[in-house]
């Protein structure tokens, strides 16, 4: 699945919080949403569980928003804001993460990858535009 990463969420220091609707959690396991984690693979080998959260009526939302936190810089993740997220399943459980930089050749290749083998969608903002998925 590749998602764009917008302005994302958290700490301003790391804004590593990506936030999602339904339609997009369900590419994690059920066990993954249940736990409210998942297991990401950096490029460099290092794996962190991070967390998966379902923030619906959490005092704060109160629509459907998952957030998922992806590696901070201090567990060596990149910087994501306005960029784009590849999270490739492992056969053996997890995720591979990818970044790429918008409009890169890279990040237009996950989008056609998604078009023509997959499904793609557009994130649901209420107040800014939404974010272009898509899985193969």
């Amino acid at each position: 699945m590749y998602i764009e990463c917008g302005q994302m969420s958290g700490d301003p220091s790391h804004r590593q919080q990506i936030e999602f609707e339904d339609t997009v959690a369900q590419f994690f396991t059920d066990i993954e949403r249940a736990n409210e984690g998942a297991e990401i693979f950096l490029p460099n080998g290092l794996s962190f569980t991070r967390p998966l959260q379902d923030r619906r009526n959490s005092g704060f939302h109160y629509g459907e928003i998952w957030r998922l936190g992806l590696p901070t810089k201090t567990q060596w993740g990149e910087p994501y804001v306005g960029r784009v997220v590849l999270l490739t399943r492992r056969d053996a459980g997890g995720y591979d993460i990818h970044v790429a930089n918008a409009g890169s050749p890279t990040a237009r290749q996950w989008a056609t990858n998604a078009n023509v083998q997959g499904a793609i969608g557009v994130t649901g903002q209420i107040t800014a535009p939404g974010r272009n998925f898509g899985c193969w």
